[in-house]
């Protein structure tokens, strides 16, 4: 929205679904890519680690620092889902911080290293994952992500969604939002965009129309391994 294209310390663009309309592509992509793109899921890859999915371009490489270091994957866009959330706003807070727990678990459980920066160790981070990861070894993978998904699938459709629950300010959509989109400006291109967009923006990131201090405008994929593949 500030620079009507990519920010220039970032690499990237998501693509974001509701519940429902991600669940049909789970169930078509598979097929519908072209055999160059391959859809990726906590359900079809075992070193995979997220709670939502990536597209991703075959025989490319994008690695970074704080994934499992065997799990060199490729270029990709994340495919980010909203799901359904309580009316209440006391249970929603119980479920997003009962999602939030799980997914660091399955992180401990896929070998990730959250506390990495810039090939650096953060030592706060590392001890506050440190039980985290210990309590990982009472639990399966299998057992963790399952319950994830019966957590966010037994939700009834509402009026209301919410966003990444691993975001410090989790935002809580209204429904109609996001199913009324508009064609925003995106470099060269057109992306639709939902409804009232600057009120997600204010949400997770303050006066996003504000530069970040210096020291903040810095890449978060931490990238050491890339790999464009042979060109065709």
């Amino acid at each position: 929205m500030r620079h009507k294209g990519f920010i220039p310390w970032d690499d990237d663009l998501d693509i974001g679904m509701l519940q429902e309309d991600y669940d049909k592509f789970c169930q078509i992509a598979p097929n519908a890519l072209s055999k160059e793109y391959k859809l990726v899921t906590w359900k079809t890859d075992s070193l995979y680690a997220l709670p939502f999915g990536k597209v991703y371009k075959k025989g490319t490489i994008f690695q970074e620092s704080k994934s499992y270091q065997d799990n060199k994957n490729g270029i990709y866009v994340d495919i980010i889902v909203y799901n359904n959330a309580p009316v209440n706003s006391i249970t929603r807070y119980y479920l997003i911080n009962k999602l939030r727990i799980l997914e660091r678990l399955i992180l401990m459980k896929n070998h990730y290293r959250p506390w990495m920066e810039n090939d650096k160790i953060n030592w706060r981070k590392r001890f506050i994952y440190l039980p985290i990861q210990f309590l990982s070894c009472f639990f399966t993978r299998k057992y963790l992500v399952n319950r994830h998904i019966s957590l966010t699938i037994k939700q009834a459709k509402t009026g209301f969604v919410y966003g990444p629950a691993s975001l410090k300010k989790v935002p809580i959509f209204q429904r109609k939002n996001l199913e009324k989109t508009s064609e925003y400006p995106f470099e060269d291109t057109k992306f639709a965009i939902f409804d009232k967009a600057q009120d997600y923006l204010q949400v997770v990131y303050g006066d996003y129309m504000q530069l970040p201090p210096e020291k903040d405008r810095q890449n978060k994929h931490q990238v050491v391994k890339l790999d464009f593949g042979k060109e065709k």
